[in-house]
């Protein structure tokens, strides 16, 4: 009983301490079916202070939810967990949730997709479209 009730303690956040996990991502904003283009390849690299990224151009088909007027779209996968498009290949129809953010700590760049060359460019990016969750295969 008194070493089930320490580690309860251990594990517990003091007050004022800022935890932060995955499960704190922000709520998809956005629910598309859209046609895969292109991704960058996986870069196999353990994911430390920031996430490792996999960027991937969609052919938007179809909004479900939110609002996007855009043909095609640029989405930002965390990739921390392996290589998201594994078992999807480039022409897959899949459904993306996506939240709408203002930064990125960590911008991949590959050609064709996105290349950000300095700050004046990073500058130019005011909205960046993350899927947390991996796209759903249709």
């Amino acid at each position: 009983m008194r070493l089930t009730a320490l580690a309860l303690l251990i594990a517990l956040p003091l007050p004022g301490q800022n935890v932060v996990s995955r499960r704190d991502e922000p709520q998809p904003s956005i629910i598309l079916e859209a046609r895969l283009i292109a991704h960058s390849p996986y870069i196999s690299q353990k994911c430390g202070g920031d996430f490792l990224f996999q960027v991937a151009k969609y052919r938007v088909l179809k909004v479900l939810a939110g609002s996007y007027a855009g043909r095609e779209i640029i989405v930002d996968h965390p990739a921390c967990d392996g290589d998201v498009f594994k078992r999807i290949p480039v022409g897959s129809r899949v459904r993306l949730s996506l939240s709408v953010q203002r930064e990125l700590f960590t911008i991949t760049n590959h050609p064709g997709i996105r290349m950000v060359k300095g700050r004046d460019d990073i500058r130019r990016l005011n909205l960046f479209y993350v899927a947390w969750n991996p796209p759903k295969r249709l």
